[in-house]
């Protein structure tokens, strides 16, 4: 039983971490992009990958934190 809970805790950090393993490459437009665009691109991709981190230490600290509990038992 416990194995099934740690192998659907472990898909749901694969799940967490893999949005930053599967980025696809992005071709240049022929549409003009002003730098303002470019800007607001830059700041939400880094507000996505702070995001993206702070879920993956959390899900790592959760996961440790169940280990530890199933230790115990």
């Amino acid at each position: 039983m416990k194995n099934i809970f740690l192998m659907g805790l472990f898909c749901l950090a694969l799940a967490a971490c893999g949005s930053q393993e599967g980025k696809k490459e992005v071709k240049e437009s022929s549409t003009p992009v002003s730098e303002e665009q470019k800007e607001q691109v830059e700041k939400v991709s880094s507000e996505i990958k702070t995001a993206t981190e702070k879920i993956h230490q959390k899900t790592e600290k959760q996961l440790q934190e169940v280990d530890s509990l199933l230790q115990k038992i």
